[in-house]
């Protein structure tokens, strides 16, 4: 069907103001945010701290931290990070997750602008907003890890080898070779394996030429990507010799194949199911409900019937058309590769975000014309959420819950969190954060009759809790669990000995040893490793780690010298500071 002028120039428009909105949206939704949260968990600060060395050493090829240790990832994420650092003469929370967010804001650019000019544009917008209002997204979005950034990459190529078949694959794809070299450069092969992979099956499906003409074709491209991301291998392998070559071997082919010297995430086969539900959220409600028509005359609940997407998988690939193809085969052969290797995590399956939300977008719309019944419910769902939310807060704050509800090894950090929330300074910003999700709930409640709003009432909804979770609750909740305060202590003390603090961790794995992740990071990557080498010095230890160092180093003797009453996030015990010293007859040795 050929547009009119008319139409185009309207879509155009359309198309321009979805594009600001979604600027708007993320600039409103996200950014603000990335700050607000310490770093509470090893993930982050073990990325992090990888920058802050490239910043203080000025090696920015293979630098060591974390008490000598190499990296396990390529430094895309970590070349981003310091890059944006830089200005500021150190990284910071906010400037490490700065690169996370881009990511998701430019795909959800991307995914909308790829939707819009193949499919419907306000179903293009809506695919946008469904994959930046997942729950794993989200997630990544606002995280200091490589995930979100090698999903960038991987998707990007993806988009950009279709258009290549568009174009009955004349030319060179620049942009998806740039895009893969950037994903190899940000976590290895996978980046390149993936879109190959993808756009072979969908070009033999599509039998747009001869088979082994695609090979060569493909093969070409993916030689190609890897160009660039060979001038840094060798420049590393160069810095690491032998054991930079493990490593990559190690993190790339024996994880794959499950025989890595250490366990890494192992889950079964079936791991991706229910974390793709709970990733998915809180549209897997809507998918649920769904299943679901509304009952009439006291009839049952019937399911909901020819879906089209549904109904043409079903009928055989060929018949759909070759964008939907394209996605489906893109979700199912990427879902397909992660559940081989025994190394799973939730964000592997990051790619298949954009596709599966572009799928949801097509019920979306279905629904609001056929069955609005189940985005009713979901918003309604929502809505309760936002109410009860603020409302507990308030119990809170009047005392009406007792933190000595709370029982188990966590009931101390509980009850320390309901008496921060409780003595919380409600200020304008953190009055708005609390109030921000009623708001979207009354809003809801205003037009969840109306079909051409109530899909718009949930993003809002959806939206509006983020805000009231990025802004307010999860700060709140996570902060005082972080080792940042722990670190500033050990700084000071450091400072006033003129001597560095040392740190031990009992490890079962010594190919894949645990850290102070957190505190090394606060501690700009000066917590030095203890090995028994030294004669004397401060170190802090867990309790539970204490009794193995006594009986692994038994040459020192070990001194508390002050309870640092914290549980880390990283090693989950309760750390001490000790002094420690050799015996004497040991030292005359």
């Amino acid at each position: 069907m050929i547009e009119s002028s008319a139409e185009h120039n309207t879509r155009l428009t359309r198309t321009w103001i979805y594009l600001a909105l979604l600027i708007f949206i993320v600039g409103l939704t996200i950014f603000p945010f990335l700050g607000l949260q310490d770093f509470n968990t090893k993930g982050e600060p073990r990325e992090a701290v990888v920058a802050s060395t490239m910043l203080e050493t000025g090696n920015w090829i293979l630098p060591r931290n974390n008490g000598g240790e190499t990296a396990y990832k390529p430094p895309m994420l970590h070349w981003c990070v310091a890059t944006l650092s830089a200005p500021l003469g150190k990284v910071s929370e906010y400037t490490a997750r700065i690169p996370s967010a881009a990511a998701a804001t430019v795909l959800a650019l991307m995914t909308f602008l790829f939707f819009a000019k193949r499919s419907d544009v306000q179903q293009g917008f809506w695919a946008s907003l469904i994959f930046l209002t997942t729950f794993e997204v989200h997630r990544a979005a606002v995280t200091c890890r490589v995930d979100m950034l090698l999903t960038l990459f991987i998707v990007g190529a993806l988009f950009q080898l279709y258009q290549w078949y568009e174009r009955d694959m004349k030319g060179v794809p620049l942009l998806a070779i740039l895009f893969m070299s950037a994903g190899m450069l940000a976590k290895g092969p996978v980046a390149v394996f993936l879109p190959c992979f993808v756009t072979f099956i969908f070009l033999w499906i599509q039998s747009t030429e001869v088979l082994w003409r695609i090979v060569l074709r493909l093969m070409g491209v993916a030689l190609l990507a890897l160009l660039l991301p060979a001038i840094w291998y060798y420049a590393a392998y160069l810095q690491g010799g032998e054991s930079f070559l493990q490593l990559v071997y190690e993190e790339n082919v024996l994880r794959f194949l499950g025989k890595m010297t250490y366990a890494s995430h192992e889950n079964g086969w079936y791991y991706y199911f229910p974390i793709l539900a709970a990733g998915l959220l809180p549209y897997t409600l809507t998918l649920l409900f769904a299943i679901f028509g509304r009952p009439r005359n006291g009839a049952k609940y019937k399911p909901v019937v020819k879906i089209n997407f549904v109904r043409r998988i079903t009928e055989g690939l060929r018949s759909m058309n070759s964008v939907e193809l394209f996605s489906f085969l893109s979700i199912l052969l990427i879902f397909i590769f992660y559940c081989i290797p025994k190394s799973k995590r939730s964000v592997y399956i990051l790619p298949i975000y954009p596709f599966l939300s572009f799928y949801i977008a097509k019920l979306f719309a279905y629904l609001r014309n056929e069955k609005p019944f189940a985005l009713r419910v979901t918003g309604a769902l929502l809505a309760a959420i936002a109410f009860i939310v603020p409302f507990g807060v308030l119990a809170v704050c009047e005392g009406w819950i007792k933190p000595s509800i709370f029982h188990g090894k966590h009931a101390v950090e509980n009850a320390f969190l309901m008496q921060n929330l409780a003595a919380m300074d409600f200020g304008f910003l953190r009055l708005l954060f609390i109030i921000a999700p009623i708001i979207a709930a009354i809003y809801y409640l205003f037009h969840f009759r109306d079909r051409f709003r109530i899909v718009q009432a949930i993003f809002i909804l959806v939206f509006g809790l983020y805000i009231s979770l990025e802004g307010l609750f999860l700060p709140l909740i996570l902060n005082p669990r972080s080792d940042k305060n722990v670190a500033v202590r050990l700084e000071q003390i450091s400072h006033q000995t003129q001597h560095p603090v040392y740190a031990y961790v009992h490890s079962t794995d010594a190919n894949n040893p645990l850290h102070f992740f957190t505190i090394n990071f606060y501690m700009r990557n000066r917590l030095h490793a203890f090995d028994g080498k030294q004669v004397e010095g401060q170190i802090i230890v867990g309790e539970e780690d204490l009794k193995q160092l006594e009986a692994q180093y038994p040459a020192f003797v070990f001194i508390q010298k002050e309870d640092l009453h914290h549980r880390s996030c990283d090693v989950g015990q309760n750390i001490g500071l000790y002094t420690f010293a050799r015996k004497a007859a040991d030292a005359q040795l």
